[in-house]
Parts: C-alpha cells; sequence; structure tokens
C-alpha cells in the first residue's frame, strides 16, 4: 500500500506542478504533442510508450520538413518536440531511450554549420530607431503617450516584450536618481526570485525612460487607474481600460 500512495498526487499538488512551467511551454508541448502524436498515427507508430528507433525517425522526419515558413525548423524547436515527448513519458511513469534521437539532433546541427546557417535573431533596436518611432507616437494623444513609455522603458530595461506587457503599477518605484523596476519574473528567472533595474533620468526628455513613464502614468492617475497593469488598451474615444469590478485591468499579451 506505501508503493502505491508514493506514486499518488493530489489534485493541488498536481496543479502546482503544472503551473511550476511557464505557460509558453506549456503552450508549446502541447503542440508539439499534438504533431507527434498525429505523425505517430500516420505512420503507425505507438506514441505511448514509444520506442527508441521512434524517436531517430520522429527527429529526422522534422529534421526534413519545413516550417509553415518555409523553412527547416532551427535545431532548439526539435530539442524542444524531444524534450516533450520525454516529459509525457515521465509524468506516465515510463522511461523512454531518447539517444537514437539526440545523436540524430546531433547529426542536424553539424549539417547546418556545414550550410553556414544560423538560428535568426531579431536585431536589438538601436536609438536612431527607437527615436524613429518615437516620432510616431503622437505625444497630445493618450495613445500616443501610451506607445511612447512602452518604447521607451522597453529600450531602457533592454527587456522582452512578455515583461513589459506584465508590468503593474505597483512596480515602479519613483527614486531620487530615478526609475526603480520591478520585473517579478522572466524567462531567464522561472523561479520567479525577481530583479529591481535602477532607471536614471536620461539626456532627452523624448527618451528619457523616467519622464516618459511618468507621462503615462500622469495619464493613467487622470482617469481614476493608480493600480494594476501599467500597459493598457485605449479605444477610439481615448477611454482606457480599467478595471472590472473585482477584478484587474486587463494587460496587453506579449
Amino acid at each position: 500500500m506505501a508503493a502505491g500512495i508514493d506514486r499518488e498526487l493530489s489534485a493541488a499538488a498536481r496543479a502546482r506542478v503544472a503551473d511550476g512551467m511557464a505557460d509558453n511551454t506549456n503552450r508549446a508541448y502541447a503542440r508539439d504533442w499534438e504533431t507527434f502524436t498525429t505523425w505517430c498515427a500516420t505512420t503507425g507508430r505507438s506514441p505511448l510508450p514509444a520506442s527508441a528507433e521512434t524517436l531517430a525517425e520522429y527527429v529526422t522526419h522534422l529534421a526534413i520538413t519545413p516550417t509553415r515558413r518555409g523553412t527547416l525548423p532551427a535545431p532548439s524547436t526539435i530539442e524542444r518536440a524531444l524534450a516533450c515527448v520525454q516529459s509525457r513519458h515521465k509524468k506516465a511513469g515510463l522511461t523512454v531511450n531518447a539517444e537514437g534521437g539526440r545523436l540524430a539532433l546531433r547529426a542536424y546541427r553539424k549539417e547546418r554549420a556545414k550550410t553556414g546557417t544560423r538560428t535568426r535573431k531579431a536585431p536589438p533596436a538601436e536609438l536612431t530607431v527607437l527615436r524613429a518611432m518615437i516620432d510616431g507616437c503622437d505625444p497630445a494623444t493618450v495613445t500616443g503617450l501610451r506607445d511612447r513609455a512602452a518604447l521607451v522603458l522597453g529600450f531602457a530595461l533592454m527587456g522582452r516584450r512578455s515583461e513589459l506587457a506584465a508590468l503593474d503599477l505597483e512596480d515602479l518605484a519613483l527614486t531620487a536618481d530615478g526609475l526603480e523596476v520591478t520585473i517579478r519574473q522572466s524567462k531567464t528567472d522561472q523561479d520567479a526570485r525577481g530583479e529591481v533595474v535602477p532607471l536614471p533620468y536620461g539626456s532627452h526628455p523624448e527618451t528619457c525612460p523616467v519622464r516618459v513613464v511618468q507621462a503615462w502614468v500622469a495619464v493613467l492617475d487622470g482617469q481614476g487607474i493608480t493600480s494594476g497593469p501599467l500597459l493598457r488598451g485605449v479605444d477610439r474615444h481615448s477611454r482606457i481600460t480599467t478595471a472590472r469590478p473585482g477584478a484587474r485591468g486587463r494587460p496587453p499579451s506579449g
């Protein structure tokens, strides 16, 4: 009986384990598992438990199958798909030999390196580009003030879009030297330890994160918004999305 109890998880514990993984990762794993099971059904293979040969064949299949963009997948995409299958087996209390799949993935990495293929990364925004984007934001409008705050703050924090979208008014603290921004969780901080990023005053008012954020916060305050999401939707009448009764305002997605 003890052995059976040792393998049991309560609903609350199962929920916490699920919440321990980032939402984006959960969504990606769900898509990866659906893709894998569909491939298994098409090829007559078993997805659970999957054999070592099945994983090697699946990695090989992914390595030659173009994505929706018409390009071959990045090795990191295949690695995530492989990790998804291993995770499913682990949750089911099963073991799976992924060595063949990993060797096939290693060969794929070498092939891409020989052809000079590199992982595509978004180019970082430069100050001249930032100023050009700011010029497109009309500071005489509510939307323009919000967009300018989002652009300048994101640039100053060197933050990800998800980090910017998750900011609350409570995460901002005005100091004698500028602004302190609390990043509660990021992609590189999955344990949500948090980080406080100090932002000093800038030389130019248009690109000063302290001034542009203060201008946006003043607009929020003018509409009675003093807590909840920093960045919010604005309708065509320049009205800002406010909190529903008993709930927080609706923040934008990343």
